[in-house]
């Protein structure tokens, strides 16, 4: 991602699980939903490879939830 203070900027792995479903109820006529980061997971930026101690960064944007 780059270089900060002179060291590599590093972006952990990012896995995120999101879960949608639909049911046609009549013809023209459907209900759906969704969860968006259903485990609820965090981005995480470092510096360096080398060690877990210098976190740089942190984003989480939440559990998302959609009906319609």
């Amino acid at each position: 991602l780059g270089l900060n203070s002179g060291l590599n900027v590093y972006q952990d792995p990012y896995e995120q699980l999101d879960v949608n479903a639909s049911v046609n109820l009549y013809d023209g006529l459907s209900l759906t939903a969704a969860v968006i980061n259903l485990t609820k997971s965090e981005s995480e930026t470092r510096l360096g490879n080398d060690t877990d101690a210098r976190l740089l960064n942190t984003s989480y944007s939440g559990r998302r939830y959609y009906a319609g």
